[in-house]
């Protein structure tokens, strides 16, 4: 009697487990480029957003994880980290996955990602980026491509001289590993971008040739008015 207590007790916590709902939890690209440029900077490290995703069940997110393994590997594409390998019931963190190439990574993710049933959640911050202190981009939708639709108007007038690039969507920005620099902001002018750097406050112009960080605002908006209305220049 004690032993078909015990098994149906053990059979009960492995249906709790299944069903235990996973997420969010936000998927973090890495890529390693090697660029020789004027710069000589060789391999650059860097790490883009990819979604923030939920599962309502732990069998899911194993088989994604699974699929997604076997996917990656067998395309040559790239792999999962060892951490996430090692790890893949964890039902918090980030989810770091090492691309070879981003474009055709990307399209894979999104292939496995729908095909598993795994749901698309609005843009949390990466745990690996919180001493960026990027609040501000995902808390008012500044990585929403709409959101820069909608902003559209207010570049209407401006010299086409003080246009810039504007603000990247969470599938274009990126953090700088080797110089603790998250980019979410072009300036179209010698490769500056704008963003934030680890354990600073405000928005930095960041110049890839000086390697020399400029600081340029305290918000985005106060970094976009500034920029379009000239007071503010690279």
């Amino acid at each position: 009697m004690m032993e078909l207590q015990a098994a149906t007790a053990g059979e009960l916590g492995r249906s709790l487990l299944e069903k235990q709902m996973i997420g969010p939890r936000v998927i973090v690209v890495e890529s390693r480029l090697h660029v020789p440029s004027p710069f000589g900077r060789g391999e650059i490290v860097t790490y883009r957003y990819f979604e923030t995703v939920s599962c309502p069940d732990q069998g899911r997110w194993s088989a994604f994880l699974k699929a997604l393994t076997s996917q990656l590997s067998n395309s040559g594409l790239g792999s999962l980290s060892d951490q996430a390998t090692s790890n893949d019931d964890a039902a918090t963190g980030d989810l770091l996955i090492e691309l070879r190439n981003l474009d055709y990574g990307r399209a894979l993710l999104e292939q496995c990602v729908r095909t598993n049933q795994i749901a698309i959640e609005r843009p949390l911050v990466p745990q690996r980026w919180i001493d960026y202190r990027c609040d501000e981009y995902f808390a008012d939708n500044w990585w929403s491509p709409a959101k820069y639709d909608r902003e559209s108007h207010l570049w209407a007038g401006i010299p086409e001289s003080h246009l810039w690039n504007g603000i990247l969507d969470y599938t274009r920005m990126y953090e700088d590993l080797e110089h603790r620099f998250l980019a979410i902001a072009g300036s179209g002018c010698d490769g500056i971008d704008f963003g934030y750097r680890q354990q600073c406050e405000g928005l930095w112009a960041y110049y890839p040739g000086e390697d020399y960080f400029k600081l340029m605002a305290p918000t985005i908006p106060a970094l976009r008015d500034g920029w379009c209305g000239g007071v503010l220049r690279v």
